[in-house]
């Protein structure tokens, strides 16, 4: 991927919109004020971290942004049920439809789950996630698809809404040259 002209901020000047766009998209998946930021404060170490290769990227609030929801999902994978909520919510019908989907998404193996995380939670385009995923579209789709039939049969017939990430706030890839073949 060709380096963008744009200038070179430091981690500093870059870090408010950064944490701002990690913490709204943790928020989004966790409902919790201080998981969000916990959330938020270990995508944006891991943006500083990796700040040479991110600093002239388009992209990189994008990173951010799947990290945290990334970790996020991590975060709802190992909570389990919320308490006094039953062993499983799919059969609960006063069970908020979110928990259900998030803890469904974070089921799903790594590569699906960024694609349905910048899809329905980023509100990217199978283009830009491409582009962000540095993979083809028509990988883009048949993750999406995949990940898309599991969580239909993990949720069975039950209606849920997926929440979605101010389309302002950005996601990543540093991902796909870390960890190229999963999924």
């Amino acid at each position: 991927m060709a380096r963008s002209t744009r200038p070179i901020d430091s981690f500093d000047d870059a870090f408010d919109d950064l944490f701002a766009a990690a913490y709204g998209a943790a928020l989004d998946v966790l409902g919790d004020e201080q998981e969000a930021e916990d959330v938020a404060v270990e995508a944006t170490a891991r943006a500083y971290a990796r700040w040479r290769s991110l600093e002239r990227r388009e992209w990189r609030s994008r990173w951010v942004v799947l990290r945290a929801l990334m970790l996020a999902l991590d975060v709802v994978k190992h909570a389990g049920p919320a308490a006094g909520t039953g062993t499983d919510d799919l059969d609960d019908p006063g069970a908020a439809p979110g928990d259900d989907l998030n803890r469904a998404v974070a089921e799903l193996p790594r590569r699906e789950r960024e694609v349905i995380a910048l899809r329905d939670l980023a509100g990217l385009s199978t283009e830009h996630c491409a582009e962000v995923l540095r993979v083809s579209v028509r990988t883009v789709s048949g993750l999406e698809a995949r990940g898309r039939t599991r969580l239909t049969e993990g949720l069975g017939s039950r209606p849920v809404e997926v929440a979605s990430v101010d389309a302002d706030s950005d996601v990543d890839d540093v991902s796909g040259a870390e960890e190229s073949g999963d999924g």
